[in-house]
Protein backbone atom coordinates (compact mmCIF):
# COMPACT_ATOMS: atom_id res chain seq x y z
CA UNK A 1 0.00 0.00 0.00
CA UNK A 2 1.34 3.46 -1.12
CA UNK A 3 -0.24 6.98 0.26
CA UNK A 4 1.86 8.34 -2.84
CA UNK A 5 0.49 5.52 -5.30
CA UNK A 6 -3.09 6.61 -4.34
CA UNK A 7 -2.40 10.45 -4.29
CA UNK A 8 -1.10 10.52 -7.75
CA UNK A 9 -4.45 8.08 -8.71
CA UNK A 10 -6.68 10.50 -6.85
CA UNK A 11 -4.96 13.46 -8.59
CA UNK A 12 -5.90 11.82 -12.07
CA UNK A 13 -8.85 10.96 -11.26
CA UNK A 14 -9.82 14.66 -10.46
CA UNK A 15 -7.35 16.10 -13.48
CA UNK A 16 -7.38 13.72 -16.34
CA UNK A 17 -10.91 13.20 -18.02
CA UNK A 18 -9.10 10.38 -20.26
CA UNK A 19 -7.74 8.65 -17.74
CA UNK A 20 -11.26 9.31 -15.38
CA UNK A 21 -12.93 7.25 -18.07
CA UNK A 22 -10.08 4.52 -18.75
CA UNK A 23 -10.13 3.51 -14.39
CA UNK A 24 -14.13 3.02 -14.10
CA UNK A 25 -14.05 1.27 -17.25
CA UNK A 26 -11.12 -1.03 -15.98
CA UNK A 27 -9.24 0.21 -12.89
CA UNK A 28 -6.70 -2.36 -12.88
CA UNK A 29 -5.42 -1.68 -16.69
CA UNK A 30 -5.89 2.06 -16.19
CA UNK A 31 -3.45 2.34 -13.20
CA UNK A 32 -1.07 0.12 -14.74
CA UNK A 33 -1.02 2.18 -17.68
CA UNK A 34 -0.48 5.04 -15.74
CA UNK A 35 2.16 3.39 -13.97
CA UNK A 36 0.31 3.49 -10.89
CA UNK A 37 1.15 0.64 -8.27
CA UNK A 38 -2.18 0.37 -6.38
CA UNK A 39 -3.43 -2.54 -4.60
CA UNK A 40 -6.56 -4.37 -5.43
CA UNK A 41 -8.22 -2.51 -2.06
CA UNK A 42 -7.08 0.54 -2.97
CA UNK A 43 -8.27 0.66 -6.71
CA UNK A 44 -11.65 -0.85 -5.49
CA UNK A 45 -11.94 1.98 -2.72
CA UNK A 46 -10.65 4.69 -5.54
CA UNK A 47 -13.49 3.21 -7.46
CA UNK A 48 -16.15 4.28 -4.93
CA UNK A 49 -15.73 7.26 -5.89
CA UNK A 50 -18.34 9.05 -7.93
CA UNK A 51 -16.75 9.81 -11.29
CA UNK A 52 -19.36 13.25 -11.60
CA UNK A 53 -18.24 14.02 -8.04
CA UNK A 54 -14.24 14.32 -9.53
CA UNK A 55 -15.39 16.22 -12.79
CA UNK A 56 -17.23 18.84 -10.52
CA UNK A 57 -14.46 18.82 -8.46
CA UNK A 58 -11.63 19.71 -11.59
CA UNK A 59 -14.57 22.25 -12.21
CA UNK A 60 -14.19 23.79 -9.24
CA UNK A 61 -10.56 23.91 -9.25
CA UNK A 62 -10.24 25.32 -12.79
CA UNK A 63 -12.88 28.17 -11.91
CA UNK A 64 -10.62 28.73 -8.47
CA UNK A 65 -7.01 29.03 -11.44
CA UNK A 66 -9.08 31.31 -13.24
CA UNK A 67 -10.11 33.75 -10.70
CA UNK A 68 -6.86 33.36 -9.36
CA UNK A 69 -5.14 34.25 -12.48
CA UNK A 70 -7.17 37.23 -13.19
CA UNK A 71 -6.57 38.76 -9.62
CA UNK A 72 -2.91 38.17 -10.96
CA UNK A 73 -3.04 39.77 -13.49
CA UNK A 74 -5.29 43.05 -12.28
CA UNK A 75 -2.54 43.70 -9.97
CA UNK A 76 0.18 44.07 -12.47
Amino acid sequence: MSRQAVEQALGKLVLDCEFRAAFFSDPSLAAHHAGLDLTDGERETLALIRPGALAAFKQYLDRKRTMAMLLVSESD
